[in-house]
């Protein structure tokens, strides 16, 4: 699944504009966001499909909302170079 599209005037991929509804943050936050689409998260923390190095194949990156308000150097942490490698990285828990 991909969560870019077309734009149909220049012909060239862009990410959504509801990007500002996913965060919902004024824009000077939701700019250093661009690009980042969480897929889970508790409002402090998110993991997201980063697509801001790579447009076709995303890293998974994870965020601390606390550090993406304060312009933190190094708010975005990348845990993985794309979906497989991350999913690969998952164990299951013994305890349940």
């Amino acid at each position: 699944m991909r969560f870019m599209m077309e734009s149909r005037e220049s012909g060239r991929t862009i990410l959504p504009s509801w990007r500002t509804r996913i965060w919902g943050y004024d824009d000077d936050i939701n700019e250093r966001l661009e690009g980042l689409i969480p897929f889970d998260g508790d409002g402090h923390w998110h993991l997201c499909l980063d697509y801001r190095e790579n447009r076709s194949e995303p890293a998974i990156t994870f965020i601390e909302m606390d550090d993406v308000v304060d312009a933190k150097e190094g708010y975005a942490k990348v845990v993985a170079k794309n979906f497989a490698q991350y999913l690969a990285l998952l164990v299951k828990d013994e305890g349940t």
